[in-house]
This record gives C-alpha cells, sequence and structure tokens, in this order.
C-alpha cells in the first residue's frame, strides 16, 4: 500500500530531481542493485545444479542496469509557438480569433519531456493524424546551448 502511495504523483516528477537523487545515492544504489542480483544469481544457480556458466553479470563491468526507469511517465510536449497577452486580451477572444505567435512557418518545433528540451521536429500528416518527425537530438551538454 506504502508503494502505490508513492507512485501516484508520477506525473509531477521532476526528472532533474530524480537525476540529483541518484546521483547522490549511486554508490548505495549499485550496492543494492549488486546485492539483489547476485541474490538472484544464487538462487538461480540454486534451481539449476547444472550451471551453464558463461553468463557474465552486466553489473560487474561497472554498468548501471536503468531498467526501472522504463515506467516513469514523462510529459511530452511539442511547442508550435508562444506569445504573451493581457488577461483582458485573453477575455475577448472567441471562436474565431487569431493568436499570433513567435514561430516562424517551416521552424523547427521544441519537444519538450517534463519542460526539458530534449529534441526538435517537423509536423507531418500520418493517416490523416498530426504527427511529429523528429529532425534533431538535443544532447545533453548542448541543451543550455539551445534554449
Amino acid at each position: 500500500m506504502a508503494e502505490e502511495e508513492a507512485f501516484e504523483n508520477l506525473e509531477n516528477l521532476d526528472w532533474s530531481d530524480v537525476e540529483s537523487e541518484l546521483k547522490a545515492n549511486r554508490d548505495q544504489i549499485l550496492s543494492e542493485v549488486k546485492a539483489e542480483n547476485s541474490g538472484q544469481k544464487e538462487q538461480k544457480e540454486g534451481e539449476d545444479a547444472e550451471g551453464e556458466g558463461g553468463s557474465e553479470d552486466p553489473l560487474t563491468n561497472g554498468d548501471i542496469d536503468i531498467n526501472f526507469l522504463f515506467d516513469v511517465q514523462l510529459s511530452i510536449v511539442v511547442e508550435v509557438g508562444r506569445t504573451q497577452m493581457l488577461i483582458s486580451d485573453l477575455l475577448e477572444l472567441d471562436e474565431q480569433s487569431i493568436i499570433e505567435l513567435d514561430s516562424m512557418v517551416g521552424q523547427p518545433l521544441d519537444i519538450r519531456a517534463n519542460d526539458l528540451l530534449v529534441a526538435r521536429g517537423e509536423v507531418i500528416v500520418v493517416n490523416e493524424k498530426f504527427a511529429v518527425r523528429i529532425t534533431d537530438i538535443i544532447s545533453p551538454d548542448n541543451r543550455f546551448e539551445a534554449l
């Protein structure tokens, strides 16, 4: 029950918080994963007395198993453009109103994961639905330059 409560607010999860916690607790997390994997390995060897051998534990090479992150939900947003307006102007909008954005036609769209710029792309149509083709992935080193 406590685990269910801990996962209720994943929509509000900020990746920078997770990343900083992982960095801060890296040694503890690695030791727990190694202990868990060695326990599973011993259990597997106990079940299979013949022991095939030959399989190498990937964590012994210093690699980090990040499979536990695959179920974390991210909010993906494709940003067409932005504008600023006064609340009084916003209240005057109706169904036929046009809002001018700061983007130019043909300019790449920003693709954000949890409000962090991760890629750029272009609008395409697939089966009569809009989609985005990724044209450029922003490397972690270049994210600040891309802003």
